[in-house]
């Protein structure tokens, strides 16, 4: 058996053990100072009467590091969930849930309500923003898929192009403007660079919906998708709807990512980076590949907060800069080797 071979056999129990390895070194190592032990002593005296040691240690452990790993697994999972459903929507590896314009939005949202003051009206007040910023973002796809002149794949990928620069354009002009004022600009920027600091189970209960719903409908695509991998006219001769398929799964990835932007703000590559390296190791067919794929996505955005909040403890650094040293090395990689293999 080649090696490929042996590493598709050993893809869920080491996909599986990975992630419940990130989870349990994600809430039992902190910048508190208690050791995993006195963690796992606080749990199991929850009916007792713990000493103060032990109830700050549970409180640390049951309202700050599980609801802010569970945020950040959530997040993780979407966002290659959408990954999947975009590589298999474009037919193309190295495609990215970005590249609709819906991340783009949901921070030209975010960035407007800081600018007005309004995101510390309320805890949902951002997400909110963020999230409507994100559907709006797709809706104007919807609109000019409608009304342009063709109304293949590629051209909603155009469309998604021109929805991105836009959007950021727009972000940008807000960020100018609030320049004078520091502590405007300094939220707006720690907002961009995606983290997951102070998140509580508020943030787990309200991402949680919409992100099982839209990973839900990946699952349903996926033998779609797998039709669509041989082309669109084989799709179409195979009686797979093109039209619904092309608005399920924007509407798909407008759910998983507008809820990933919505709670945790820009978190980059992690939907171009996990879904390819799973499809390497674990093959094309989409509905092993999104589980996969989710479990995966889950791991390393669990993993990179981790790092973020213990590399420089107390101080933490954004999520979004340690996705992004991770993702573009990646990326760059899978370029020159295509090329090398375009060429070869």
């Amino acid at each position: 058996m080649s090696v490929r071979g042996h590493l598709s056999a050993l893809v869920w129990p080491i996909s599986i053990g990975l992630l419940v390895l990130s989870f349990v070194l994600s809430v039992s190592v902190g910048a508190s100072g208690f050791t995993p032990l006195d963690l796992f002593h606080s749990f199991r005296a929850a009916r007792a009467a713990p000493d103060g040691h032990l109830a700050l240690a549970r409180t640390v452990l049951l309202s700050i590091r599980l609801p802010r790993t569970l945020t950040a697994g959530l997040t993780g999972g979407a966002l290659a969930a959408a990954g999947v459903a975009s590589q298999g929507l474009f037919r193309n590896a190295l495609a990215s849930p970005s590249v609709l314009g819906t991340e783009a939005g949901g921070s030209f949202g975010a960035v407007l309500l800081f600018y007005f003051g309004a995101a510390y009206w309320h805890w949902l007040s951002l997400p909110l923003a963020a999230f409507v910023g994100a559907l709006g973002a797709t809706a104007f796809i919807f609109v000019l898929a409608a009304r342009g002149p063709t109304r293949t794949i590629e051209f909603l990928l155009l469309a998604g192009f021109a929805v991105n620069a836009l959007a950021g354009a727009l972000s940008s002009l807000v960020v100018s403007l609030s320049l004078e004022d520091y502590q405007k600009t300094g939220a707006i920027m720690h907002w961009l660079l995606g983290g997951f600091a102070g998140k509580g189970w508020e943030h787990v209960w309200m991402a949680a919906p919409p992100m099982v719903a839209g990973f839900a409908l990946v699952i349903w695509l996926a033998p779609r998708l797998d039709v669509l991998a041989l082309g669109e006219d084989v799709a179409a001769s195979l009686s797979v709807d093109m039209r619904f398929l092309r608005r399920a799964s924007i509407v798909a990835i407008a759910v998983l990512v507008g809820t990933a932007v919505a709670v945790a703000g820009a978190i980059p590559f992690v939907g171009l980076v996990v879904p390819h390296f799973t499809r390497l190791i674990a093959g094309p067919q989409h509905r092993r590949l999104v589980w996969l794929s989710t479990i995966n996505g889950m791991s390393l955005v669990m993993l990179a907060d981790l790092v973020a909040r213990t590399i420089r403890a107390p101080a933490e650094i954004e999520v979004g800069i340690l996705t992004s040293l991770i993702g573009a090395p990646f990326f760059l990689v899978l370029l020159l080797s295509q090329k090398k293999g375009q060429i070869g």
